[in-house]
């Protein structure tokens, strides 16, 4: 990551990583600055760094499970950030101080299955919904109405009912792909 100057000049390097994503600058107390970023970790683990400016420093925040935790500092006082994969995801906050640039706290859920927070000046959070990957087979009318359930909602693609419509073949996805068939007079 490189800083250049307002008024023009040369790039100047500030932070090394094979890795740096969203990086945000934070506005410390007595006029100095601090960048707030995640780095790629582990392969899809994230870690969420600050570092102020001028100082090769940097200080290990978060760590995260998400492949795009998006970490973001809220004028609350918390860093806010994406934590979990499939159905456990969430946007978490950490209390945490612009004195010394550590957390002072526990994270804590916020929003359950969000992702892409950002937060304005003034604290709004503004994130995306992120969908379950489970999905309910049901029987529906013409007018979309359900009329009964099948099985339990599962991670499922490419139903495929039976021409006499007495069975009904998913590909079920927890882990290694399996054929599941329903019969469904029962």
């Amino acid at each position: 990551m490189y800083t250049i100057p307002a008024n023009g000049g040369p790039a100047t390097w500030i932070v090394e990583h094979p890795h740096i994503e969203h990086p945000s600058l934070l506005d410390l107390p007595n006029g100095r600055r601090a960048f707030l970023y995640q780095a790629v970790d582990s392969p899809p683990n994230h870690a969420i760094f600050v570092q102020a400016a001028g100082e090769d420093r940097r200080r290990l925040v978060a760590s995260s499970s998400s492949s795009n935790p998006y970490p973001a500092y809220s004028p609350s006082g918390h860093i806010v950030y994406v934590d979990g994969t499939g159905d456990s995801v969430a946007i978490w906050a950490l209390p945490f101080s612009l004195d010394t640039l550590e957390p002072r706290g526990k994270a804590f859920r916020i929003a359950e299955r969000g992702s892409s927070p950002q937060v304005s000046a003034t604290g709004t959070l503004v994130y995306s919904d992120v969908p379950s990957d489970r999905q309910q087979l049901a029987w529906v009318d013409r007018s979309g109405k359900i009329l009964s359930l099948i099985g339990e909602p599962q991670r499922q693609r490419s139903p495929l009912l039976s021409p006499d419509g007495r069975s009904l073949a998913v590909e079920v996805r927890d882990g290694d792909s399996d054929l599941w068939v329903y019969d469904l007079d029962r």
